[in-house]
């Protein structure tokens, strides 16, 4: 998403939609933000302000939703099971801490957004070859699918909170925001390739939500994340594996994939669409109580409740 805001901001993309930078910037929700919300005597330059708030995000080392702090904890808690880890997956994972650090003789706040974007682009790199490394060389066991069922399961409730922000209150002012979508979902040309037409909410949605042969749809994490719950469910003594939770999530992912993704689209009334607002919610509810309950079982040291 950061990536997606840099490259309007820089120029790259072609086009600066403010409007829509400010809304998807708006979804990451952040407590930390640097953004002023009052300026009644318009003094403030909001393109700087801006621009100052993605730096912060990426560099801050004091901001604790920050991407320097995201990797510099994906380091230590590495560090703390090295033993368990390959010297391939070690030597990747020694890179992340320094991805996003700034020169000690520099501050974050005059780094320049094209500085800021190669700084993101070598980071996505680095998190591919990670990537990679696991799907090579880890042995397919609980850990290797906890792994899965964690990522099944961010991914899908940030595609969840996407739509639910970008789609449901589209209107024509915001159509732009459907080419961040696919971009944010590494979809933009396998939307071009299919759908020869300009970018519409509902091609855009059903790429996204129910293509299976998508990596990056919400149907996909699904399958997957089911295909990890039965391999846990089976495999793992001495806990119940939730498995009422898990059903309301499929249940909940189920209904949505089955309704008319034409009909979904069709704005209501008040121009937003409540139908696809009120079935993405279900499914926005069922997906932390499945990951809770996981954690509550096997992560968490407290004596919890039986999982159900």
């Amino acid at each position: 998403m950061l990536r997606c805001i840099l490259a309007r901001m820089t120029g790259e993309s072609g086009s600066t939609e403010w409007n829509s930078l400010i809304k998807l910037h708006a979804y990451l929700e952040s407590a930390n933000s640097r953004m002023e919300e009052d300026d009644p005597q318009g003094h403030l330059d909001l393109s700087r302000d801006f621009e100052q708030e993605i730096l912060s995000l990426i560099f801050e080392e004091q901001r604790s939703d920050s991407l320097y702090s995201d990797l510099s904890r994906t380091s230590r808690a590495a560090a703390s099971v090295r033993d368990r880890l390959s010297s391939d997956l070690l030597r990747a994972v020694s890179h992340l801490g320094g991805l996003a650090r700034i020169e000690e003789s520099a501050a974050w706040g005059y780094v320049s957004p094209g500085d800021a974007l190669a700084v993101l682009n070598r980071s996505m790199g680095t998190l591919s070859s990670l990537r990679g490394i696991e799907l090579e060389n880890i042995t397919r066991g609980p850990g290797w699918h906890f792994l899965g069922v964690g990522r099944r399961i961010e991914r899908s409730i940030q595609l969840v909170n996407l739509f639910r922000a970008i789609i449901v209150p589209l209107s024509p002012e915001t159509t732009p925001m459907l080419e961040m979508l696919l971009e944010v979902c590494d979809s933009s040309m396998t939307y071009r390739s299919r759908y020869f037409t300009v970018v519409q909410a509902a091609p855009v949605l059903d790429l996204l939500m129910n293509d299976e042969t998508n990596p990056r749809s919400l149907a996909f994490q699904i399958q997957d994340l089911s295909e990890h719950c039965a391999y846990l469910a089976k495999t793992l003594e001495g806990a119940e594996w939730p498995a009422a939770k898990q059903r309301r999530v499929e249940e909940a992912a189920a209904a949505l994939f089955e309704a008319d993704v034409q009909a979904l689209c069709q704005p209501g009334a008040g121009g937003t669409r409540g139908y696809l607002s009120h079935l993405l919610a279900t499914l926005d509810v069922a997906l932390p109580a499945l990951s809770d309950a996981i954690t509550n079982t096997w992560f968490s040291h407290a004596e919890m409740e039986r999982a159900t």
